[in-house]
């Protein structure tokens, strides 16, 4: 009976586990299911086996959230009929910060749950560098009010750079602790890449617990190559995001890294990589936003519009499911997740047809949650705690406190966005040096935030165009102090 189950293989005669379910219990269910009085639900349509790279059209029983059989026969409750549409294991975003799109996990999950994203995993070190282990609580806690699961890596750079102030700071016994939580699945992506390669004590520390634990270690490698990005994955990390050239891709893939192609919104990869996925290397790649803004979710959407990419830039439309449903179910050992096979999560979603993704509804656990674009239900508003909004401390200043002291014209360096940098004179005036708002050098501050220290860093840009006023943000990654542009300083 088990022999048949697809995706299933004896080996030895010991239990082979398949998403985390025993052959025993698999059978357990199967016995209990036929001969209680319950009926099971039932959803028929044509199935999407990512792993095998088939489609068949058959029917899909399922009671208490998990899936019991794939085209067998039982007496049903309830049958959702699907049969012109494709049904695909729900889609997994396996690298995200949610702080990015300026909502709230739960806000999050009705933004993309509908969209056919059942699971995240994401990491918090935006919210971590200002709110430190609160913040990254009241993000798991405000997800649990959702039908999304939300998985998230410890963050490893909390503060990224002793070069600014951090809200807080994460060490190696606060690490230790986040990887206990069984929704943390790894250590969150290492920044810190020349203290890897140097081995620099703390980071090293950070690694080696993540290592006992036995759970993964993202990695964060932009540009690295050759010996110093051998010495990096010796330490023990798997996978990176941060490639954007074919080269960095294939290093990666060769050493056995997992390449996730990243396709956020200000960060697009997708056109330089895609040609790393082929056969041979399609297990160790998978599609990831990274930061995504609430325009792109809105307009564009999420895992649907990666998708959809990707066929359009010819990846076969099954195996682009496969690296956002079973790949990253695989490398972040979620189990239960990424198939449709006896044992595994009742997660489903119904796809008009595989070249535009469209979301015709979606099942987590067995529950319909969103039907043609919209939450079946929507979700309890999210209550933020007062400690993680008031979240700005700033000391009294004035307009002297942003200027740059001199008592005569000066060569300064001025920052070009958004890359590079060149040098420029400009003329004192009171003792202090004037913009050159009709050469757009502009000033540019960064105001700690987090400690009310009074420590202010004082620039200048170009780039931005700006003839009057200003822009201001406590969005500024890594340490999210204040950052301001503009024309003028009153």
């Amino acid at each position: 009976m088990l022999a048949g189950l697809t995706g299933w293989r004896r080996k030895s005669g010991q239990p082979v586990r398949q998403g985390g379910i025993h052959q025993r219990q698999v059978l357990l269910i199967l016995i209990i299911s036929r001969y209680t009085v319950n009926y099971m639900y039932a959803i028929k349509g044509n199935i999407i086996n990512p792993l095998e790279k088939t489609t068949e059209k058959t029917t899909v029983f399922f009671e208490n959230g998990r899936i019991v059989s794939v085209g067998g026969e039982y007496k049903t409750k309830k049958e959702y009929d699907f049969s012109d549409y494709f049904i695909s294991p729900g889609f997994i975003d396996a690298h995200i910060h949610i702080e990015s799109s300026m909502l709230t996990p739960s806000n999050f999950a009705g933004a993309v749950l509908p969209k056919g994203t059942t699971a995240v995993v994401t990491d918090p070190h935006e919210i971590a560098n200002v709110s430190g282990i609160p913040g990254i609580t009241f993000m798991l806690n405000d997800a649990e009010r959702t039908p999304m699961k939300l998985f998230f890596t410890a963050p490893s750079c909390v503060p990224a750079t002793e070069f600014e102030t951090s809200g807080a700071r994460i060490g190696v016994e606060e690490i230790r602790e986040l990887l206990k939580d069984p929704r943390c699945v790894g250590l969150g992506e290492v920044m810190n890449f020349p203290g890897v390669i140097n081995r620099d004590r703390e980071i090293m520390e950070k690694i080696r617990v993540s290592r006992e634990s036995g759970k993964v270690i993202d990695g964060h490698a932009p540009g690295l190559l050759g010996n110093g990005l051998e010495k990096y994955v010796s330490a023990g990390i798997s996978s990176d995001h941060e490639c954007t050239t074919k080269k960095e891709a294939e290093e990666r893939l060769n050493l056995g890294m997992r390449v996730m192609i990243r396709e956020g919104s200000a960060m697009r990869n997708m056109n330089s990589l895609i040609d790393v996925v082929r056969p041979e290397t399609e297990n160790l790649c998978m599609f990831v936003s990274d930061d995504i803004h609430p325009e792109t979710l809105v307009k564009e959407g999420h895992m649907d519009r990666i998708l959809r990419k990707a066929v359009r830039l010819g990846i076969n439309p099954v195996t682009a499911l496969k690296m956002v449903t079973i790949n990253p179910a695989s490398y972040f050992s979620l189990k239960g997740m990424g198939l449709i096979a006896p044992g595994y999560y009742a997660n489903f979603v119904v796809l008009k047809d595989l070249k535009n993704f469209e979301v015709i509804a979606v099942f987590v656990e067995g529950m319909l949650v969103a039907r043609d674009g919209k939450l079946v239900k929507n979700f309890p508003p999210s209550k933020t705690p007062k400690n993680i909004r008031s979240s700005v401390r700033i000391t009294n200043f004035s307009a002297d406190d942003l200027r740059v002291r001199s008592d005569s014209n000066s060569t300064v360096r001025v920052i070009k966005t958004p890359n590079g940098s060149e040098t420029r004179v400009l003329k004192s005036e009171n003792g202090y040096l004037v913009p050159d708002i009709n050469n757009d050098v502009l000033p540019l501050i960064v105001m700690e935030r987090h400690h009310a220290t009074g420590n202010i860093g004082k620039g200048f840009v170009k780039g931005f165009g700006l003839r009057s006023g200003s822009l201001a943000s406590t969005v500024a990654h890594d340490s999210h102090n204040i950052i301001c542009v503009g024309t003028d300083y009153d």
